[in-house]
């Protein structure tokens, strides 16, 4: 893959359950009759409805002329509970009138939109393989089918979209979304991959869709699945995007805070302008702590995060993966050209400066950093890192402790060096519980002991339930 940007570092820092009861229309008024053993004659209806005028009633079946056809019948007074008042002005119950439609505003997605694109992905059709559908290679589009793949099978994600009920919260004025193009084309793939008809499908308009916001993928060089996997979830956030109008938050120094209320005023900021089923899904939160080394003064802030890029130790070949986050959360040395302005000593000094976890997201990601470059210089780290099934986070988070452990459920992996190679996916079926092994088009199961290789790159975690919807 071309080498990982500079932007893939700890995390993104400032960028990053859908559904609703149907409420009856406004404008339908809701009556409720008592019931009654007969219908009631013509007469009967026309004394319940008779108007009164001075004081005298009008004859049966009379429209306000005189008739001398019909005896004049006795008034019935009604009787009024005036203990109670009325909520609201009384309406008499009118005919059933259909809702009115706006015919300028269309949807965003349309069956024959969706018919037309599973023809144009050239669909090889397969029996009851629900999210076991597999992704042709377009060249070089491993990076990015591998990681569709584990998207695919984070439920929560996956559901809104496949079902459709994201168009709810599409955000269509945001400068910085694609006026929902992304969400759309992700919903048309996840509705594809979830519905048990294909074998596998190209998907050729979501790649022109994510070319067109981000030239880097739109050829077919190689690319970096994590690079890939950061553009589409900041993307797919501002598409996403609750808040319509993002407002300008001044930065205040928490100096006299403690670290509970600094880090709960510093989230409520990041939601004034970050709101979307991603920062819901997928982002946590920094303590990052600069301390000069010459006056010992302190600065705290916190910052938001979309994944845990963690450094792989050097001088052996196996790790784990909690000796990557344990060496991620140590104390580094800040000098030479990056020395830290000191407020309190006035200049720029060496500092010593820490992130560590405050709090963590429901889905965890971990990018293993296995690309590294020093000048000129660039190699990959083949190392062989190990994880359990589940993950005890507790020992590396300072704030809001996690209350059970992550399972692993997706890999995205990595085979060959840093000038080329090929990626996979190792993804837990959300319905039948076990692992595949998704190698672009082709599909198959895999055991549990053959998840762990020297070639996995990002790790894909949930401490909730990935219950998948019913089966459509």
């Amino acid at each position: 893959p071309s080498p990982p940007s500079s932007a893939a570092v700890r995390g993104t820092g400032s960028t990053v359950p859908v559904g609703g009861a149907t409420r009856p229309h406004p404008h339908h008024a809701q009556t409720t009759t008592a019931p009654q053993s007969t219908a009631p004659t013509t007469g009967e209806l026309n004394q319940r409805v008779a108007p009164t005028i001075k004081g005298q009633s009008m004859p049966q079946g009379s429209s306000g002329m005189s008739s001398t056809n019909v005896a004049p019948q006795s008034v019935v007074q009604p009787k009024v509970d005036r203990s109670t008042k009325p909520v609201g002005p009384v309406q008499l119950a009118q005919p059933h009138q259909p809702p009115a439609v706006n015919r300028n505003v269309k949807p965003l997605l349309s069956v024959q939109q969706y018919r037309r694109k599973m023809e144009a992905s050239q669909p090889v059709y397969g029996t009851s393989r629900y999210v076991l559908t597999g992704l042709r290679n377009l060249g070089n589009t491993c990076f990015m089918n591998s990681t569709l793949q584990c998207l695919c099978s984070t439920t929560p994600l996956a559901l809104p979209f496949s079902s459709g009920r994201f168009q709810k919260e599409v955000n269509l004025t945001n400068p910085l979304g694609s006026k929902g193009e992304l969400a759309v084309e992700f919903s048309y793939l996840m509705k594809a991959m979830w519905s048990g008809e294909y074998r596998s499908i190209a998907p050729r308009d979501f790649k022109g869709t994510i070319g067109k916001f981000a030239s880097q993928f739109a050829g077919t060089s190689q690319q970096d699945s994590q690079e890939f996997l950061a553009f589409f979830l900041d993307g797919l956030h501002e598409d996403m995007n609750r808040i319509t109008r993002k407002e300008y938050i001044e930065e205040k120094d928490n100096s006299g805070l403690t670290d509970s209320v600094a880090a709960s005023l510093s989230w409520k900021n990041h939601m004034r302008r970050n709101d979307s089923i991603i920062v819901d899904l997928f982002q946590g939160q920094f303590r990052s702590t600069v301390m000069c080394l010459t006056c010992r003064h302190k600065s705290v802030t916190f910052d938001a995060f979309m994944y845990l890029s963690v450094p792989i130790p050097p001088g052996a070949d196996r790790h784990t993966v909690e000796s990557c986050i344990e060496l991620f959360t140590r104390p580094e040395k800040v000098s030479g050209v990056d020395k830290w302005y000191c407020s309190h000593c006035r200049g720029h000094r060496d500092a010593s400066k820490r992130i560590e976890i405050w709090k963590l997201p429901p889905i965890l990601l971990i990018h293993l950093k296995r690309f590294s470059f020093h000048g000129m210089w660039r190699e990959k780290r083949q190392n062989f890192i190990s994880f359990q099934s589940q993950l005890d986070m507790t020992p590396y988070v300072v704030g809001i402790k996690p209350n059970k452990p992550y399972s692993i459920y997706g890999i995205t992996n990595h085979y060959g060096t840093i000038d080329g190679g090929h990626y996979t996916a190792f993804c837990m079926n959300p319905y039948k519980r076990q692992f595949y092994c998704f190698d672009d088009q082709e599909v198959r199961e895999i055991s549990p002991n053959r998840l762990k290789t020297s070639a996995a790159y990002v790790l894909f975690y949930t401490s909730v339930d990935l219950t998948p919807p019913r089966v459509m």
